[in-house]
């Protein structure tokens, strides 16, 4: 933590104390933020181009999930979950690069995908809608 040449609050009512930075731009006095105007952010990382999509999205019978930028040499799956995190589907894609995706009796709302293959890795998320 850095000291800061001048504080943000009136000293007056609270009495003498000393004001820090660190390095994510808070500023402290004894443990209590007393500004923050700095923009947090991640920064993109792109190591391969993998593409997977799902159109329609949102869909109300059945989609199509196309798979891009990935090798085809491993069996993959899809596994769906819904809001709670519940596997509500598990699809077998194996080395194919596109594949229907099928209602069945998913009701209305926001799912989300996840593509691994055979040795759990993860190729790919996302998530979905039904109508």
């Amino acid at each position: 933590m850095f000291p800061l040449s001048e504080c943000l609050i009136d000293v007056t009512q609270w009495g003498p104390f000393r004001c820090y930075s660190d390095s994510s731009g808070l500023t402290y006095s004894s443990g209590v933020v007393l500004q923050c105007d700095s923009t947090v952010g991640i920064n993109e990382v792109i190591q391969n181009k993998k593409e997977i999509t799902i159109s329609p999205n949102p869909f109300s019978t059945q989609a199509t999930l196309t798979i891009q930028g990935i090798k085809n040499e491993n069996y993959k799956t899809l596994s769906v979950y819904n809001l709670l995190g519940q596997e509500v589907q598990n699809i077998f894609v194996g080395t194919a690069t596109s594949i229907t995706i099928h209602r069945n009796n998913l009701p209305s709302g926001m799912y989300f995908y996840k593509l691994t293959d055979d040795n759990k890795t993860v190729l790919g998320m996302g998530k979905m809608m039904v109508e």
